[in-house]
């Protein structure tokens, strides 16, 4: 398996990568104080239920997917290929007025998780930040349904 661009004839592929998302814990983002006086504190918690979540390869994310591969928008994205099909993705678009890169999307294909497939693509999208000067990484994840965190 190689860590490589995305080309124009893997799009097709991409979509039937399965990046159901199941999770026995959350992190609990806990912050205390006002002001100038704010305090985080950042924690693993274990859900009440495993989460199982599908995770669709969208509309957007096959046009920012093609976009990308195609050379017509910026942005970087990365694939594995194994026995000549993608097992993950990762897609992230520079923004230059904040000077950081956003991912956008990360999936790897539910076979072939926990071999470190994600964390090489993170650190090949963090060298390439480095590379054109950019300050941070930054990413937004998706928020588990209120009631699977404990009270």
């Amino acid at each position: 398996m190689e860590i490589r661009p995305v080309a124009p004839a893997d799009l097709e592929a991409l979509a039937e990568i399965d990046a159901t998302i199941e999770s026995n814990q959350y992190l609990h983002l806990d912050r205390t104080g006002e002001d100038l006086n704010i305090s985080w504190k950042l924690e693993q918690r274990s859900l009440r239920t495993k989460l199982i979540e599908s995770n669709p390869f969208t509309d957007e994310l096959r046009f920012i997917a093609r976009q990308i591969a195609t050379g017509a928008d910026e942005g970087i994205a990365l694939t594995v290929e194994h026995e000549t099909l993608p097992v993950a993705l990762l897609l992230a678009q520079p923004r230059p007025a904040r000077g950081t890169i956003k991912l956008i999307d990360l999936r790897v294909d539910s076979d072939h998780r926990r071999q470190g497939l994600a964390t090489g693509m993170m650190y090949q999208l963090i060298q390439t930040a480095r590379d054109a000067g950019n300050t941070a990484v930054r990413a937004v994840t998706a928020e588990a349904p209120r009631q699977q965190f404990p009270r």
